[in-house]
């Protein structure tokens, strides 16, 4: 009878724990559970705000999967740590809950994306419309290496420093080209044509001032270069310059990425059909993410009526 007992009290402990997990989760204020759906995020789109908590206080801990939480008036994100716990955070990023397990998503539904134009997100799929909106996708993506292309660009052509003119070159005959002016610069390609079987380059003559095109200071500033090895110190500071300069753009693209928007930031379309559909109401926020499908999704926050989701497209999701 004895052993019996013990048995209830473990069975009966056992089934605790089990319903303690299922409700350990951070509920979204005010909002019925059966309202709630998740979408899975790329992981670079958890909220800056939640992502530095995590940095500053499980600095050892990589995020495993993070994921957006959404209900008729707010929103939050979950994130799961690579030593197994779980981290709430409400819709302005900051920490609410912990837990010493992975999040149960599948205590929720799982978020639409809406990718039909008529249905506003409920129904099938439209194939043609899907296949349209992965076109769209892809052509953003290429928009958007093009941009990051131009800058580079203009970084280069900025290209830290340029000599100053007048300035001399010694040919590989020991001949000198004075450049004065740009089209000066055709004579040593001339040089080069009237000598094709020549395969050494040429030189810059010493001293040579240099302007400095990009400096902390915005100002272009001039410097003197007394021998090749002054020009390779410079060459090498330019060299570590450019590869600041895509750093410091993937830091600042890394903590822009899902940024709470104030309503200048906000798409126009998506404007639009607020102006058109809530035209009583007011935006107090918006967030952009990007779901592990890869999928672009505007979540944003009004003051009266709750929360919207809108694809890339700007079609409302439903």
């Amino acid at each position: 009878m004895k052993c019996l007992n013990i048995h209830t009290v473990l069975i009966f402990s056992l089934i605790i724990i089990s319903c303690n997990q299922l409700e350990d989760s951070f509920n979204l204020p005010g909002e019925d559970k059966n309202d709630i759906v998740y979408y899975e995020l790329k992981n670079d789109y958890l909220a800056p705000e939640s992502r530095e908590f995590i940095e500053g206080n499980f600095p050892s801990e990589s995020i495993n999967s993070s994921y957006i939480l959404i209900g008729k008036d707010s929103y939050g994100f979950e994130a799961d740590l690579s030593n197994e716990m779980s981290l709430s955070f409400d819709e302005d990023g900051v920490f609410r809950f912990n837990r010493d397990h992975p999040f149960i998503k599948d205590r929720f539904s799982k978020g639409i994306y809406g990718f039909n134009r008529g249905g506003g997100g409920k129904g099938g799929e439209d194939k043609g419309d899907k296949e349209k909106d992965e076109g769209d996708r892809e052509k953003k993506d290429r928009d958007k290496g093009d941009k990051e292309k131009d800058e580079d660009k203009n970084y280069k052509s900025e290209r830290c420093f340029e000599f100053i003119m007048p300035y001399s070159i010694i040919m590989p005959d020991s001949s000198i080209i004075s450049i004065a002016e740009e089209n000066d610069m055709e004579k040593i390609k001339t040089w080069y044509d009237d000598n094709p079987n020549t395969k050494k380059r040429h030189k810059i003559q010493f001293p040579v001032d240099i302007k400095f095109l990009v400096s902390k200071s915005g100002e272009n500033k001039v410097e003197t270069l007394s021998s090749p090895k002054d020009l390779k110190k410079v060459m090498e500071f330019c060299k570590g310059g450019m590869e600041k300069f895509k750093e410091d753009r993937k830091r600042k693209g890394k903590k822009d990425k899902c940024k709470k928007q104030d309503i200048s930031e906000i798409e126009e379309c998506i404007k639009d059909y607020i102006s058109q559909n809530f035209s009583d109401d007011e935006i107090v926020h918006a967030r952009t993410v990007v779901t592990k499908d890869d999928v672009t999704l505007h979540i944003v926050k009004l003051k009266e009526n709750g929360i919207l989701k809108f694809n890339e497209d700007c079609h409302f999701i439903d």
